[in-house]
This record gives structure tokens, C-alpha cells and sequence, in this order.
């Protein structure tokens, strides 16, 4: 089964509309999910920016129709604005996504662990929390909770603090997708 590291971007880049309506964020997951499958291997939300690692059904060779409707779900369920941002006019732009989405197939097992890392450090690495840990929107907590081999033994450390690594490097064995 094919899995992919994605990075979804609101514009303006400044946007909190990702937290601010999360719950909006889940049900466009919800109904994107219910419509054409996929595993969510990993996700972070932050304040503009949605990274996610998802496994596709065998046979699928892109995620790009799943992350396209994701998109169309969550605008359609928020408020039409008042009048377009003229920064937007100017470069011809709609909407509230940024327009292309950036999209890496997943090659091995140390690819995994790699992207997978880089989905839960995001929110460390943009400033908004000390550690992967501290920050309410990622399936860290999931991960944890089910006590996932790749996350369940590790201390998750910060830049300063050493490897920016979720796994116990000495067990670390084959990838393993949660949903």
C-alpha cells in the first residue's frame, strides 16, 4: 500500500483558521475518509499548515483526489468572506488554499520514520510549543495512547536537545500504519 507525506497551506500563510475551526478540519477528514479510504498514519495541525502521512489502498496511485476533497469539504464549511484580499486579486488567486499541495511517495522504512518525525516535531519547529508533546493537535497523542512501537518507548527531544528522532533507534523495526 502506497503511503505519502503531504503538506497542506492556507493563505494567507498567517491564518489560524486550521485551529480556530478544527472541528470543521475533523469532519472534512471524516467525510473524505468515508468517501475514498485512506489510513492516517500520522497528522499535525497547526495554524495554517496541515502535515499528514497517509496510506492509500493498493492500487492507488496518488493521494491527490483525497487531499483535493479534504480541501473542498473544509472551505465549503467556512463562512464566504466578505470581499477577496487584494494580495490575492493581484496574484490571481481564489479560495483558501494555497494551490499546489506538496506530496512525497514514502520509499522505505527509514523514509517513514523520517517524514513521520517531520509531522510531529512541525509544531516545535514553528515555534508554538517546547516539545512535540506539549501541542493539542497531532496524533502524537493517539500514537501514545495506543502505545505504537514507533512512538510508545521514545523521548521525543527538540532541536537543542539532541536528534530530532520518535523512535528507540535500537528497535526500530518495520513501519507500522495507524488509522
Amino acid at each position: 500500500m502506497p503511503t505519502f507525506f503531504c503538506t497542506l497551506r492556507l493563505l494567507p500563510a498567517e491564518s489560524g483558521l486550521l485551529i480556530t475551526a478544527v472541528a470543521d478540519l475533523r469532519r472534512a477528514v471524516r467525510e473524505t475518509k468515508a468517501l475514498r479510504p485512506f489510513t492516517i498514519d500520522a497528522i499535525t495541525v497547526l495554524p495554517s499548515v496541515v502535515h499528514l502521512l497517509m496510506t492509500l489502498p493498493d492500487g492507488t496511485p496518488s493521494p491527490t483526489s483525497r487531499i483535493e476533497m479534504l480541501k473542498s469539504r473544509f472551505s465549503r464549511s467556512q463562512p464566504i468572506p466578505v470581499g477577496p484580499d487584494p494580495a490575492q486579486v493581484q496574484q490571481v488567486r481564489t479560495g483558501i488554499w494555497q494551490r499546489h499541495t506538496w506530496t512525497h511517495r514514502i520509499e522505505d522504512d527509514a523514509d517513514y520514520r523520517r517524514h513521520r518525525d517531520l509531522v510531529y516535531l512541525s509544531p516545535v519547529h514553528a515555534g508554538l510549543c517546547a516539545r512535540p508533546e506539549d501541542w493539542q493537535h497531532t496524533s502524537l497523542h493517539r500514537d501514545r495512547a495506543r502505545d505504537m512501537p514507533e512512538t510508545g518507548k521514545s523521548r521525543l527531544r527538540g532541536p537543542r536537545r539532541g536528534p530530532l528522532s520518535l523512535i528507540d533507534r535500537k528497535s526500530a523495526g518495520p513501519a507500522t500504519a495507524a488509522g
